[in-house]
This record gives C-alpha cells, sequence and structure tokens, in this order.
C-alpha cells in the first residue's frame, strides 16, 4: 500500500468544530462582542422595564433599568468570559447578577464616600475563565434591574490545511492525495519512520482530522514533547482485509484526537508514523481579547 486514495462512498459522522476551510487556513473572526440593551440576544421578561437616555452617564446613551420585583433580563452566550456595564448613583441601587443558575451576586452600584453625581458607566462585574459553551447571565431586581451593555468574549478557532506553511513536513516520500472527501479537499502521508509534520501554534487547545479507513492506520501524535499517543485511525465497522480491501477510507475526515485546557501559550504537535503519518486539518484555539 504506497498511497491512500478515496474511492468509496463517506458515511457522515459528527464533526465537531468543523469549519469549511479551501487548502488555506481559514480564521474565524470571534472577536469580543459588546451588546447594548437593545440587543434581540437580551431577553427581557416582566412589563414595567424603562428606558432611560443620558448620553454621559450610559454605555451607548441609554439603559432600561425596572423595579419590578418579578421583572428579569436574561442573556444566552457562548464564550469564556463575560462582563456587565452599570453606572453608579447617589442613591441606593443594587442589581442581582446570576450566571448559569448557581453563581449569585447582588452589585452595590451606590456611590461611596459623599459623591453628588452620578458617575459614569464602567464595568462593574466580570466572569473569566469560563469553560468555553452555552452560559446564561439573569439579571434581576435587588432594589432595581439595570440593562446597560454587556461585553463576551469568545474564542477563535483557526483551521489550517496540510498545505499550510504552518506545518512543516520533516523527511522525504510525502505524497499528497486530493479528494472532495477529505477535510479541504486533500491530505498528505507518508510511510518513511524518519518523517515527521511539525505544527507550532499558540493558543488553549488543539484538534487533530483525519478520516478511517477499512484497514488497519495509525499515526502517533505528541504534543509539547510528551510520549506520544497512536491514534487507530481504522474504520470499526468494517471487517479490515488488508489483502482485498479498497486503498481509500470508508468515513470521511472528522476530529480524531484533541487537547484542550492547555495553558495559553506556544505549542507544538508532532505528527510521525504508526503504520502511516496521516495530516488532514488541525483546529487550534485561541483566547482573543481587546481592550474593556
Amino acid at each position: 500500500m504506497t498511497s491512500i486514495v478515496w474511492l468509496a462512498a463517506a458515511r457522515v459522522h459528527l464533526i465537531v468544530l468543523m469549519l469549511l476551510v479551501s487548502y488555506h487556513h481559514v480564521l474565524c473572526a470571534l472577536v469580543n462582542t459588546t451588546l447594548e440593551e437593545t440587543s434581540p440576544q437580551i431577553i427581557y421578561y416582566g412589563n414595567s422595564w424603562v428606558k432611560n437616555a443620558d448620553g454621559l452617564y450610559y454605555h451607548g446613551g441609554f439603559h432600561a433599568e425596572t423595579q419590578d420585583l418579578s421583572a428579569s433580563a436574561v442573556f444566552n452566550f457562548t464564550g469564556v468570559a463575560i462582563y456587565y456595564y452599570s453606572s453608579l448613583w447617589t442613591f441606593d441601587v443594587t442589581t442581582v447578577l446570576t450566571l448559569d443558575g448557581n453563581d449569585t451576586e447582588t452589585l452595590n452600584l451606590t456611590l461611596t464616600n459623599g459623591k453628588t453625581s452620578t458617575q459614569n458607566y464602567t464595568i462593574h462585574w466580570s466572569r473569566t475563565n469560563l469553560k468555553d459553551g452555552a452560559h446564561s447571565l439573569v439579571m434581576s431586581t435587588g432594589n432595581y434591574a439595570l440593562v446597560d451593555a454587556i461585553i463576551r468574549s469568545s474564542l477563535h478557532n483557526v483551521t489550517v490545511e496540510e498545505t499550510s506553511p504552518q506545518i512543516i513536513h520533516n523527511g522525504d516520500n510525502w505524497i499528497n492525495n486530493l479528494s472532495s472527501l477529505y477535510h479541504g479537499g486533500g491530505q498528505s502521508q507518508n510511510q518513511d519512520v524518519n518523517a515527521n509534520a511539525m505544527f507550532t501554534f499558540t493558543g488553549n487547545a488543539v484538534y487533530y482530522y483525519a478520516s478511517l479507513w477499512p484497514f488497519r492506520i495509525t499515526t502517533v501524535l505528541s504534543l509539547d514533547g510528551q510520549p506520544g499517543e497512536t491514534v487507530d485511525l481504522t474504520d470499526p465497522f468494517v471487517l479490515p482485509n488488508q489483502e482485498t480491501a479498497p486503498q481509500a477510507p470508508t468515513v470521511e475526515s472528522s476530529i480524531r484526537w484533541s487537547r484542550t485546557n492547555l495553558t495559553e501559550g506556544n505549542h507544538t504537535l508532532i505528527i510521525s508514523p504508526g503504520n502511516y503519518a496521516i495530516v488532514d486539518a488541525i483546529t487550534y484555539v485561541f483566547l482573543f481579547l481587546t481592550g474593556l
């Protein structure tokens, strides 16, 4: 077996974090997002909400408020951090924030030290280092429920193909195969035990894509110099037959290996042969922050 070429129809498997890419890497532009109180992503419950305007004190010139104890505003988001803006007041103002149903804090938004004028908006509450995923922030009434601006911090996902200059192919005998059923249309492979592919990235998670085959295919992955892990790329639903099996995968490319919750920083992934070194797409994740 000197080459691996798609000839069989692919079965669709669940693809996690799969991005639509060509032969070059694509950046998913997920940046810090600021939402005003008017955003349709903020859902208001109750009928007593009032919108106030004051360009000096409120982010974007407006905020929403209520004193109805049964009212609330809910912001559902996906991300790793959230920041809540408010002004400070010369009279007693408290708002209750609850994240994901169990992290509740009553914010005291009252000025101290005898100040006699309202203080302009700024961030008065935040939660960072959240698990990347779905979260829900509920803003409810202490003696007021206030909704001004909210910032959501998300992660960048970057997917690179085997042709990316970020992936360095070391050694001879690398073969490039093209097919619409590989991620991005192609992959590279090598059976030379002295060959490897090196991918260096800055981030906190990495995901490795590959197809599955109806005969035994293994690739060894090593992150940051740790002992290599053998990834079995054999289709478990097909009886392997090395003599008669077609030289093609039977399952389309998807994530077969990943490492998450890495320390944000520089990392190196080495892809080397088990009996093949298979290089298809790689996704890495990093935290993108802008000024708050």
